[in-house]
C-alpha cells in the first residue's frame, strides 16, 4: 500500500510537469502567432504605404464640377482656333462645359453685359469703339477687359498683286498697273466684274452679321463706287472665303474686304488698298450712320475713311471672376503672349493642312509651349496634359 502511493505520488508530479511544460509550449505558439501576425499587418501596411506612394506619384487630381461657359463664335478662323484652345484648357483642365453657338457681333454686344454670354477671344474695338469705350474698358464694367491677344492687326479692301503687277509664272498680264487706292477703282468695275451682273464691278464686303460689312456698305457710298459696284455678303465664313480663294485660283481679278491675321493674306500675295487716313470725325459719323441704321445710300463722303489698326484685345463677363477665377486668370495670362505672327502660322496650318479647328488647336498644344506659362495652377496643367496624352498630342 506505501509501494503504490509512492508511485502515485511520482506519476502525479510527472503529470504535472507535463502539463505545465505543455502550458509553457502553447503560451509560447501563441505569442509566435501573435508575433507572425503582427508581422503580416506590418507588410500589409508598407504595402499601403508603398500604393500611397504610388497613388500620390501617378494619379491626376480630380477637376472640380464646373458650369457652363459660352463663348462669341462670330465666324472667323481665328477666333475658332481661340476658341478651340480655351475649350481644351476649361473642359480638361477645370471641368467646365463649353458652348460656342454662332453669333454676330451685335448679339454678343447685347448678351454679354448681361452674362448670357461669357467670353469673346477676340474683341475688334477699332469696329465698335462706342460699346468698347463703355462697355469693355471702364474697371467697374459688367465686362472685364483681359488685356491684348493680338498687338496688332489690320483691315480693309484687297485685291491679289498679280492684278496690279502680274504674274509671269502664272501667266498673268497686269491688268491694272495704276490701281493703289480706292479712288484708283472709279471706272474698274468691269474689270472686277459681277458674275450675276455682267456690265457692274463687285466688292465682297463680308459676312452678314459682322458690322464690318454695314462699315464697307458705307464706304462704297462714300467713295462714290455704288453705282459702278455691286455689293456682297456672305452666309458664312467658309462661303465668303470659298468666293475669294476661287477667284484667285482662277487667277481673276477680284476685289475684297479682308483683315489681318488670317490665312488669305498668309498665304497669298496680295495688297491692300490705299484709303483716306482715319479721323475722328470720320468715325463720330460713322458711329452715327450705324446706330441710326441710315441706308447706305444717304451717307455722304464723311463717312470714308480707313478703319483704324490696332491691337485686339480679348476679356470675359466679369461674373466669371467669382464662378470661374482660374479661366480669369488664364484669359489674363495670354495678354500680350499669343500674337499676330503666331495666329498666322495656325491659321495658315488650319487651311493648308485642311485641318479642323479643334485639330488645329491640339497641333498648337503640341508644337508650342508657351501655353503652359497661361495655365494658372500646377492641377490644372497636369489635367491638361494626361488630357493630350490621352488625344495623342506629344507634348
Amino acid at each position: 500500500m506505501r509501494r503504490k502511493s509512492r508511485s502515485l505520488l511520482v506519476l502525479s508530479g510527472l503529470l504535472a510537469l507535463a502539463l505545465i511544460v505543455a502550458a509553457c509550449a502553447e503560451e509560447q505558439d501563441d505569442e509566435d502567432v501573435a508575433d507572425a501576425t503582427e508581422d503580416v499587418h506590418d507588410d500589409e501596411d508598407v504595402a499601403d504605404d508603398d500604393e500611397d506612394v504610388a497613388d500620390d506619384d501617378g494619379d491626376v487630381p480630380e477637376a472640380p464640377e464646373g458650369q457652363e461657359i459660352v463663348l462669341f463664335d462670330g465666324q472667323w478662323e481665328s477666333l475658332w482656333i481661340l476658341n478651340e484652345i480655351f475649350t481644351v484648357v476649361a473642359e480638361h483642365g477645370y471641368g467646365h462645359t463649353v458652348d460656342a453657338p454662332t453669333t454676330s457681333t451685335p448679339v454678343m454686344m447685347e448678351s454679354m453685359p448681361d452674362g448670357e454670354m461669357h467670353v469673346a477671344m477676340e474683341f475688334w474695338c477699332m469696329n465698335i469703339p462706342d460699346w468698347c469705350d463703355e462697355e469693355l474698358l471702364p474697371e467697374d464694367s459688367s465686362v472685364a477687359s483681359a488685356g491684348t491677344v493680338f498687338e496688332e492687326a489690320a483691315q480693309g479692301w484687297f485685291v491679289p498683286r498679280y492684278v496690279i503687277e502680274g504674274d509671269e509664272e502664272q501667266g498673268i498680264d497686269p491688268v491694272a498697273p495704276d490701281l493703289v487706292s480706292v479712288s484708283d477703282l472709279e471706272g474698274l468695275g468691269e474689270l472686277f466684274e459681277d458674275p450675276e451682273s455682267p456690265g457692274s464691278g463687285l466688292l465682297l464686303g463680308g459676312i452678314d452679321g459682322w458690322e464690318v460689312t454695314e462699315i464697307n456698305r458705307y464706304k462704297l457710298e462714300a467713295y462714290g463706287l455704288a453705282d459702278e459696284y455691286n455689293f456682297l455678303s456672305a452666309g458664312s465664313a467658309a462661303a465668303f472665303d470659298a468666293a475669294i480663294v476661287s477667284a484667285i485660283d482662277r487667277g481673276e481679278p477680284v476685289l475684297f474686304y479682308y483683315w489681318t491675321p488670317a490665312w488669305i493674306p498668309g498665304v497669298y500675295d496680295l495688297v491692300q488698298l490705299e484709303e483716306p487716313d482715319w479721323n475722328e470725325a470720320c468715325q463720330d459719323e460713322l458711329d452715327e450712320a450705324l446706330a441710326a441704321e441710315v441706308d447706305p445710300s444717304d451717307v455722304g463722303p464723311e463717312v470714308g475713311c480707313a478703319q483704324p489698326s490696332g491691337e485686339i484685345r480679348l476679356g470675359a463677363y466679369a461674373g466669371l471672376e467669382d464662378t470661374a477665377p482660374e479661366m480669369m486668370a488664364f484669359l489674363r495670362n495670354i495678354d500680350g503672349n499669343f500674337g499676330t505672327d503666331l495666329m498666322n502660322e495656325l491659321t495658315a496650318y488650319m487651311e493648308l493642312e485642311d485641318a479642323e479647328p479643334d485639330e488645329t488647336a491640339l497641333w498648337f498644344f503640341g508644337e508650342y509651349d508657351q501655353w503652359r506659362d497661361w495655365i494658372p495652377d500646377e492641377d490644372g496643367l497636369a489635367r491638361i496634359d494626361a488630357a493630350l496624352a490621352e488625344m495623342g498630342v506629344e507634348i
